[in-house]
């Protein structure tokens, strides 16, 4: 599954079309604020059900506020990765009767990902935190499924931690900037409240030196995160920068080594298992329209 894709109303079908191909179980469709300072005057659209084009077997929605049947949709901690599993058959991908096809891919009748909105501002400073935290409190509903923000300094990430409430699902790194390198202390307590730490690769996926940039810096970022918290994600905006699960897992073998299995198949769904503990009942797993 991919928890950070850029939504908007014209890329949508194209994209989950993509996930779809691609066996995402779960897709996060992600509305970015770079300007948090203007979310009172311009609050952003909330992303909406995308249908699939081609007719395929529908997947029931759940509501993650109930986490015994979410177990239903999502890998729980612990299971073999989609598409693997001892008998070297399909673990995901079903056909139209229900049974595997010799552990290849369904195609056309794959089930659709899961669809979820994702909230997600850029904070250059510890002030920016405030127009956010009053957006989210003026939501009657908790209308998003995740909650995350992109930090590149210390003193925005030390303030985001050390909040008495906390609504953050999903810290994400700036990883292109150097100089800024979380403290373990500061990681320890965020991963006790729950928060997961994200990697974004689309702009190593764009240009040759922002790859460059990513692989010289990640190191230091990421040296003491703990592996169990931490997310891959590609950031597309448009199909052709989505990435197979199985791209991820070389990447992520590159950059965590022996945790890589667990980061790409495995942690995306202990957090969206934790992301709705924290939610109400009611809060939701996009539904199509009736």
């Amino acid at each position: 599954m991919d928890l950070f894709i850029l939504w908007s109303p014209d890329c949508g079908p194209g994209l989950l079309e993509a996930a779809r191909e691609l066996e995402y179980e779960a897709v996060g469709w992600t509305v970015y604020v770079q300007e948090p300072g203007l979310l009172a005057k311009r609050p952003p659209t909330l992303p909406t059900w995308v249908p699939i084009r081609r007719p395929s077997v529908r997947r029931r929605l759940l509501d993650p506020a109930d986490l015994a049947t979410l177990d239903l949709v999502l890998s729980p901690p612990g299971t073999s990765p989609p598409g693997t599993s001892s008998s070297g058959t399909s673990s995901s991908g079903t056909s139209s009767s229900g049974t595997s096809s010799s552990g290849t891919s369904s195609g056309p009748l794959a089930s659709p990902p899961v669809q979820l909105r994702r909230f997600h501002a850029v904070l250059a400073s510890p002030g920016e935190w405030t127009p956010v935290q009053a957006y989210l409190k003026k939501q009657k509903t908790k209308v998003w499924d995740l909650v995350s923000v992109c930090v590149s300094n210390e003193a925005t990430f030390t303030h985001l931690v050390n909040l008495p409430s906390n609504v953050i699902d999903i810290i994400q790194f700036d990883v292109y900037a150097a100089g800024f390198v979380p403290r373990r202390g500061l990681l320890a307590l965020a991963a006790a409240k729950g928060i997961y730490f994200e990697i974004c690769l689309d702009k190593a996926l764009m240009s040759a030196s922002m790859a460059a940039d990513l692989f010289k810096n990640v190191l230091a970022v990421t040296r003491h995160l703990p592996r169990q918290n931490v997310l891959l994600s590609s950031g597309a905006a448009n199909p052709l920068l989505m990435r197979a699960p199985q791209d991820l897992f070389a990447i992520a073998q590159i950059l965590f080594d022996k945790h890589a299995r667990n980061i790409v198949y495995q942690n995306p769904s202990r957090c969206l298992h934790t992301a709705a503990a924290r939610k109400l009942p009611g809060a939701g797993i996009l539904l199509p329209p009736k």
